[in-house]
């Protein structure tokens, strides 16, 4: 039972940083116009088997009559008890109940606290691009050594 356990976490933290990955390179795709790719349907997949919308979960679709997928602005987050499609914040400030909802917008320096979005501590919103960065301070403070 525990070995499960184990395997489940790895599963659902390697799906979560995939997920994060992919969004930030989506997100750097998304300055050029393009369309909607199948790496991003991926994302929104929950990979329950449909015929009818009304077969799916909250805020999904049935796609093709084949899987459900989360509606547009919408992303999956699974954990080993449940699935849902959750909406993907637009703002900082935006309600929030996942940290996944603000990174798809934010990248990884952004989380859900206190079911909102912010920039995680160490970093700040650059107003132009959109997006949390970590502070220079921050990378200066983690890229000193001490030579003797």
């Amino acid at each position: 039972m525990v070995r499960t356990i184990k395997w489940l976490d790895n599963l659902v933290l390697v799906n979560y940083l995939l997920t994060i990955a992919t969004a930030e390179f989506l997100w750097s795709q998304s300055q050029s116009n393009f369309d909607e790719p199948r790496i991003l349907l991926r994302l929104r997949q929950t990979m329950k088997s449909c015929t009818y919308d009304t077969d799916c979960i909250e805020n999904a679709y049935c796609f093709n009559r084949e899987t459900c997928h989360c509606k547009n602005g919408h992303v999956i987050n699974r954990n080993h008890t449940h699935m849902q499609c959750l909406k993907i914040a637009s703002n900082l400030g935006d309600a929030c109940e996942e940290n996944i909802q603000c990174e798809m917008t934010f990248t990884s320096q952004a989380e859900c606290r206190n079911k909102v979005c912010a920039c995680v501590d160490g970093s700040h919103y650059e107003e132009e691009q959109r997006r949390c960065y970590e502070s220079e301070s921050e990378k200066c403070a983690r890229q000193v050594t001490i030579v003797t």
